[in-house]
């Protein structure tokens, strides 16, 4: 049993490049595919760094990626960061 429905972190993120938008499988390696993209171009491209690259062009409606379970849509990293939030609250 998988603790998230993707991968990895990376894959919650997408690749923004003028128009186009690049949403990545679940299982797809995100790091590997971006290094290869930009080996192609001759860019250098740091896969350690790659989330942090890529969330500096997301924007809200970017963490919107959903899916479908028992007949419900679930936004899996929206729910995430709440449950991360009312845990801290938790705290208080």
């Amino acid at each position: 049993m998988d603790a998230t429905f993707k991968r990895e972190i990376e894959n919650y993120l997408v690749f923004k490049e003028g128009k186009k938008t690049h949403v990545f499988a679940p299982y797809e390696d995100v790091q590997q595919h971006m290094y290869d993209l930009m080996q192609q171009r001759h860019q250098s491209w740091s896969k350690d760094k790659t989330a942090s690259k890529l969330m500096e062009q997301m924007d809200l409606a970017d963490l919107q990626d959903y899916y479908e379970k028992d007949g419900q849509k679930h936004r899996e990293l929206v729910e995430y960061f709440l449950q991360i939030d009312h845990f801290i609250d938790s705290l208080a």
